[in-house]
């Protein structure tokens, strides 16, 4: 992750999707993986999607796919829920405030196992790694 943010840094005027299709497919999960870790843990999914993280969704969701672990697959399923509800419009606030509760709260029980996973995963990328 540290080698994306650096070339992010060394090119700031790119925004973060820009750095996405900039950067090889384990910096990319890196990236994706590891944003939503530090959005959730700071304050939960609504602090991910509201501060504009879904936007990678795609990304991400490719990550946890192919991350193939029973904590992936069930962040994955967390992500796509969080998506299904704040893209609602009609969503009644306070069911969307209980379930994002809900959702924080399970990942917060998982997310260490859910980390080494990724860093698992990573680790067999890492020889496919070409530096950017």
């Amino acid at each position: 992750m540290k080698e994306a943010y650096n070339l992010w840094t060394a090119n700031a005027e790119w925004p973060y999707k820009k750095l996405l299709t900039r950067i090889n497919y384990p910096h990319q999960v890196a990236v994706v993986v590891g944003n939503l870790n530090y959005q959730v843990e700071n304050g939960g999914f609504a602090q991910w999607y509201f501060n504009g993280y879904y936007h990678s969704a795609s990304y991400l969701l490719t990550a946890l796919e192919e991350i193939n672990t029973n904590t992936s697959r069930e962040v994955k399923q967390m992500v796509e829920n969080v998506l299904d509800l704040f893209n609602d419009d009609n969503h009644d606030h306070e069911s969307a405030r209980l379930l994002n509760n809900d959702l924080s709260t399970r990942y917060y029980e998982i997310n260490n196992q859910f980390m080494a996973d990724t860093l698992t995963y990573l680790q067999t990328l890492k020889d496919n790694v070409t530096h950017v």
